[in-house]
Formats: C-alpha cells, sequence, structure tokens
C-alpha cells in the first residue's frame, strides 16, 4: 500500500503508540480487501458504544486506547448508549451505569462529541463527496444515498481507529466504481400506494429490499413519502447494503442512470413485503408500548408529534427517542412532551438498551429495524404506520 511521508511517520510511531496502532490495524484491513492507498477523513461516527452490546471487552479496549493517550483527529460524534441522559426514566444497576459512563467518560476524553444518536446527519452533515467514517447502518446509508458523502460500513472498532488517525482504505464506496449501481428494483404501484395511503409503513418496505437484494448498490425506483430514513434504515437492518441509488432522490441517481442497461431486475410486491414482515412482527393491536424514534427522532419531528397530541395521555406508554444533542438544544420542547404524557428517552434507543429493567413484552412501532431487533431479544412486535400510531 501507498503512504504519505505523514502516515509513515505515523507508523513509526513519531505521532504516538495509539496512532501507530490505529493505522497499522487500518492498513492491514486495507491491505487484505485490496486497497492500495488511505484516504484522509473529515469526520467520523463512532457506532458500537452500548455496554450492553460490548460489556467489558469493549470497555477495556476503549479504556486502553485512552492510557496510550488517543485522541480524534477528525470531528467525530457517537452512536446511541445503553442508557439516556436522564437515567431515572430506564432504571439499570449502579455497575452497569457506571460502566456505561465509563465508556461516555473515555470517548470524551479523547475528542469525540457524545451526541448518542444514530442520525449525526441531522446536525453534522457531510458534504456531496466527501471521505468519512461512519459505522451505523442507517447513518451511512443516508449519509452516501442522500447527502452523496462516501463511506463503507464500517465495524464498530474500525470507527475508533479511524477516528484517530483520520484515515480509512479507499476500497468499496469510497471509490468511484464501488458507487455503480449492481441491479434495478422495482417497487410496484400498489405498494406505493398503500404506504401513501398510510397502509404499510415504509421501513417494512426498505426492510424486504434489502432482504431481498442483500449486498451491493441497487438502484431503486419508488415513491418513499416523507420517510426516508426510517426506509434506508430498514434496508440497512435485513442487509449488508451501504449505499442504494433512489431515483429522483439521491444525487448520483442521474448519473447511475447511464450503467442501468443489461442489470437484474428485481420487482417488489405487496404480498413479498407482508412475507417478509411475517418473519419479525406480529399482528395484534394492543401493546404495552408504542416505540418512535429508530432512527432518533429529529426536532422537528418531535414538534410534529407534539401538534398531533392535543391532550395528555397517561393510560398508554409512548416512547420517543432521540439524541442527546437535541435533549441539549431543545430541552422545552421535550419538557412539553413529557406533560402530555410521553417518555422521552434521549441518548439511548430500546435496540441497545437492557430492556430487562422495563415491563413490556409487547410494542407497537412504525420501524422494521426496532422490529427486527427487539423481536429477536424476545419481544412481541407489531409495525404501523407512525400517522395510524399518532391517531
Amino acid at each position: 500500500m501507498y503512504l504519505t511521508k505523514h502516515e509513515e511517520r505515523i507508523l513509526e510511531g513519531e505521532e504516538g503508540e495509539a496512532k501507530r496502532i490505529a493505522l497499522k490495524t487500518i492498513v492491514k484491513v486495507g491491505e487484505v480487501l485490496g486497497a492500495t492507498r488511505l484516504v484522509k477523513l473529515k469526520r467520523a461516527h463512532i457506532s458500537g458504544i452500548s455496554y450492553k452490546n460490548i460489556g467489558d471487552e469493549g470497555l477495556e479496549f476503549i479504556r486502553k486506547l485512552v492510557e496510550l493517550n488517543a485522541n480524534v483527529a477528525c470531528r467525530t460524534t457517537t452512536n446511541p448508549s445503553a442508557i439516556p441522559v436522564n437515567t431515572e426514566c430506564l432504571p439499570v444497576s449502579e455497575d452497569f451505569e457506571r460502566r456505561q459512563k465509563e465508556i461516555h467518560s473515555y470517548l470524551s476524553t479523547m475528542g469525540a462529541e457524545l451526541t448518542l444518536s444514530c442520525i449525526p446527519y441531522e446536525y453534522s452533515p457531510p458534504s456531496l463527496g466527501e471521505q468519512i467514517g461512519w459505522g451505523e447502518s442507517n447513518a451511512v446509508l443516508y449519509a452516501n444515498t442522500i447527502l452523496g458523502a462516501r463511506t463503507n460500513r464500517e465495524a464498530a472498532p474500525l470507527t475508533i481507529l479511524e477516528a484517530i488517525v483520520a484515515r480509512a482504505p479507499l476500497i468499496g464506496l469510497r471509490t468511484d466504481e464501488g458507487r455503480l449501481p449492481s441491479c434495478v428494483v422495482v417497487v410496484d404501484k400498489k405498494l406505493e400506494s398503500e404506504m401513501k395511503n398510510n397502509k404499510i409503513a415504509p421501513s417494512i418496505v426498505g426492510y424486504t429490499i434489502g432482504r431481498v437484494v442483500k449486498n451491493g448498490v441497487p438502484f431503486i425506483k419508488c415513491k418513499v413519502y416523507g420517510y426516508i430514513k426510517e426506509f434506508l434504515a430498514g434496508i440497512g437492518a435485513s442487509s449488508s447494503i451501504g449505499m442504494v441509488h433512489l431515483d429522483g432522490i439521491s444525487p448520483e441517481a442521474e448519473k447511475a442512470t447511464r450503467h442501468l442497461r443489461n442489470l437484474e431486475k428485481i420487482t417488489v410486491d405487496y404480498k413479498e413485503v407482508r412475507e417478509c414482515e411475517e418473519l419479525i412482527t406480529m399482528n395484534f393491536e394492543e401493546a404495552d408500548a408504542y416505540l418512535l424514534g429508530c432512527p432518533h427522532l429529529s426536532p422537528s419531528e418531535l414538534k410534529s408529534i407534539l401538534m398531533y397530541s392535543t391532550s395528555t395521555h397517561r393510560d398508554i406508554s409512548v416512547i420517543l427517542t432521540t439524541s442527546a444533542w437535541v435533549y441539549q438544544k431543545f430541552k422545552q420542547l421535550i419538557d412539553k412532551l413529557r406533560k402530555r404524557g410521553f417518555i422521552v428517552l434521549p441518548g439511548t434507543c430500546l435496540v441497545v438498551a437492557p430492556l430487562e429493567n422495563l415491563d413490556i413484552k409487547r410494542i407497537i412501532t412504525d420501524s422494521a429495524k426496532a422490529a427486527y431487533y427487539l423481536s429477536s431479544q424476545g419481544l412481541e412486535v407489531s409495525i404501523v404506520p407512525r400517522e395510524v400510531i399518532l391517531k
């Protein structure tokens, strides 16, 4: 692999042991995958910071980097953790809370921003063509598909190492050829109509596309009608896909149309989506809780939910998840939602939280991503369009 003089100095340890280890690992990964050089990153997003998911091994990995005086070399944001900012809303043991906060402290010491959210594109959007190192599946899909930034779906430990040296291997979706369409997906008109009329959630349509296509860069002909990030999150939950071209939406879609000839054409219909839905959901109308916010809710979405709610609800648990960043910047909005009876959990997500501390067995949500992960943890989940949930 070709390295610049600066990168060679890092490998020789001239900028510290943490950077040397980080770059050595990145170079090895790149060489195995066929990269000939590295690219400089403008920003990174660290996934895998929930103590529930990474455990003591992950905590020790981060601790050792801090002991080596590791610091991030580009703007770095962080994924949701296992506990919310307001921990009283999600009780955990003192030991669990201490270990999760230890992870927070180490990441903060390294210079990462504790945004604690899966939607970094809402408050730190990269520009078209910008090289970034992101590791959250929905964020990766949104960055590549909607913003035209360039990142692969990086493994959680690799996102930390890439942040430390602001470097990543030039492979896959970072390259022009890696972003070319690999197949054409057509969503039939009946299915589009069902989404438009709030009879089926866009997220489960995305989930079905991901399950059918599995990998590559599909060119998708479909009108999503507003819930693009949920649609993309569904694709990411059921596949290894890191980018799609959405016809008429993606900044690179028009250029991609030149490469559609002779590609495999895949049609996704209503029946296929319903069959896929049955794999991760159940059909019920009463639940212990409703969940909105997977991916996290933005300030505009929270305002919209508040407008829907004209009175105080105490007889049903409606859980809203959002970022620590939103919690800090929009506290009045959060307070208003709580006064209406909503449970707002900033900085976490039920997918990465210790659910055993909540008396919840059945959940209704608009998120196929949430349904996939929560059902795998033993909960019963039903997917319903957001408008139906709010009404």
